[in-house]
């Protein structure tokens, strides 16, 4: 979660929507699978491993939604330096 935050920092973009999704996601899995997965331990309450497994996979969909915003971002800068992000070979004459 503190690299997501020092990445989202550091970043400037037109549109957080993206970062915003991906933080909450991280955010609510941490805390379904960090509170499902206490109750599990302290209890062995069969039934908290729902919040744990659904927790799980919302930290599993931030992981995923922060490499698409790096990617994301590295294309918007290489076009916004003008670099050719095409993967032809350049013609010769």
């Amino acid at each position: 979660m503190a690299l997501y935050g020092l990445y989202h920092r550091g970043v400037d973009r037109p549109s957080q929507r993206l970062a915003w999704i991906q933080v909450l996601a991280g955010a609510i899995g941490f805390c379904l699978m960090a509170g499902g997965l206490a109750v599990y331990l302290g209890l062995g309450d069969e039934r908290a491993m729902l919040p744990v497994v659904i927790g799980s996979l919302l930290c599993l969909l931030s992981m995923v939604l922060f490499i698409a915003t790096i990617v994301t971002d590295l294309r918007r800068s290489s076009a916004k330096a003008g670099i050719i992000t095409s993967r032809r070979a350049p013609q010769t004459v």
